[in-house]
């Protein structure tokens, strides 16, 4: 990967099961609110048994919506509900980091809320040429964020939304809010939030989620490394409870307890430690596609993304020519115009290696032809119906002078 700094800048992407401590003083993106300020995840009072029933959420599932609602998220006391501005909810997104609800409505208006440090922020929504939607603070109940405050996202409509939140490089993963799961399902996941202080082959960062509906609970069957090696036998996480798609699992087997954003559409964001930021990773699980030459030709296109590198999250622009390969660089977030960011530019190529290697949905492939510098993405086409295709990634580059191997997210989505 190219840059225009003296070091090799390595690329960004939530696992439980093995997470090594990261260092408090440094940068995380744990428990990170608008303003970049940690916070920690808090325990849901959730206590449906898993049923699926929507206790009046404005979430949606699989697209469709429930008009204006107040229902609070998990019973956590913080209303996620589209009363305070004047459209429809169309689409209802909650995840980590610390604890985020972020409705989309009809009149091109977004409403985050943070739990945990109080925070409510409405916003206007307008779609950039990059592809990225451009947020800007309309109101804000709360500190840390001020009146005309800018941030960015990606959506998946109905599946999932990718936020760099206000005044901070870390990224907020969200997953379809208000519905529980009511079926059995198995979802490919890629850690997330990777940062300077963990080290590559000392745990799985992809592999695959199992929700088992019966008894409602949570493994992870396979856990991968950078290579897609396995990094650690089947680990079941425990069972819980779910009301309106949020979920707490105490004392998992994974280590400390574990906050679950499950969807209805067959998806998963988790926190791995809601405990401890500083050991948590976020994850995120979307449902696993067996891939084929089709598969690869149907990502044609143009993509918007974010890639996480040395705890800085960087906007990025790709297209792919329906070979396997995509070609990756940094972009102005409003214009769409390759430029360095903050001093750093990435100009790249994403090579495919074997198609559903180590499991259906993934491939582990090289950048720029490199030997050392490995990726392992999971690949998905028409996302749960949503007319989009992602390429979410975790891999490692090697420093040029230090020779340090480091990890590196990149997530991507069809414009």
């Amino acid at each position: 990967m190219h840059t225009t700094k003296s070091l090799v800048l390595v690329l960004a992407l939530m696992l439980a099961a093995a997470c090594s401590s990261k260092d408090e003083g440094g940068s995380t993106a744990t428990g990170q609110d608008a303003a970049g300020s940690q916070d920690t995840v808090s325990d849901s009072s959730a206590t449906d048994s898993g049923g699926g029933e929507d206790a009046g959420s404005s979430g949606t599932d699989g697209g469709s919506s429930d008009s204006g609602s107040s229902a609070t998220d998990g019973g956590s006391g913080t209303k996620d509900a589209g009363s305070s501005s004047g459209g429809k909810v169309k689409n209802s997104y909650a995840g980590p980091g610390s604890d985020w609800v972020l409705e989309v409505k009809d009149d091109n208006k977004v409403t985050m809320m943070e739990k945990d440090s109080k925070l409510t922020i409405e916003a206007t929504a307008t779609l950039k040429p990059s592809g990225f939607y451009e947020l800007v603070a309309d109101s804000v109940q709360g500190s840390g964020v001020s009146k005309g405050d800018k941030a960015y996202g990606i959506e998946v409509p109905g599946v999932t939304y990718l936020l760099k939140p206000f005044k901070s490089d870390q990224l907020i993963p969200m997953v379809q809010h208000g519905k529980c799961p009511t079926a059995d399902y198995t979802a490919n996941w890629v850690a997330v939030n990777l940062g300077d202080d963990d080290k590559p082959g000392e745990a799985g960062v992809f592999g695959t989620y199992k929700y088992t509906h019966a008894n409602t609970s949570s493994a992870l069957p396979t856990q991968y490394n950078f290579k897609g090696d396995s990094a650690g036998k089947s680990m079941p996480l425990g069972t819980h409870q779910c009301k309106d798609g949020l979920a707490v699992i105490k004392d998992s087997a994974a280590g400390g307890s574990i906050g679950l954003y499950l969807t209805a559409n067959g998806g998963a964001a988790i926190n791995t430690n809601i405990d401890d930021d500083a050991k948590a990773w976020h994850v995120i699980a979307l449902p696993a596609q067996k891939l084929d030459a089709a598969s690869v030709k149907a990502l044609t296109g143009d993509f918007v993304g974010l890639v996480f590198a040395n705890d800085v999250l960087l906007p990025v622009n790709a297209k792919s020519d329906g070979s396997g390969e995509v070609d990756v660089a940094t972009v102005n977030p409003d214009t769409g115009k390759p430029e360095a960011i903050d001093g750093v530019e990435i100009d790249s190529t994403i090579e495919f290696g074997d198609l559903n290697v180590p499991d259906d949905g993934f491939t582990v492939g090289s950048i720029d032809g490199s030997d050392t510098d490995l990726l392992a993405c999971m690949i998905n086409t028409n996302a749960s119906g949503s007319g989009k295709s992602i390429i979410f990634c975790t891999g490692v580059m090697v420093d040029e002078k230090t020779k340090e191997a480091e990890l590196f997210n990149m997530l991507l989505v069809t414009k």
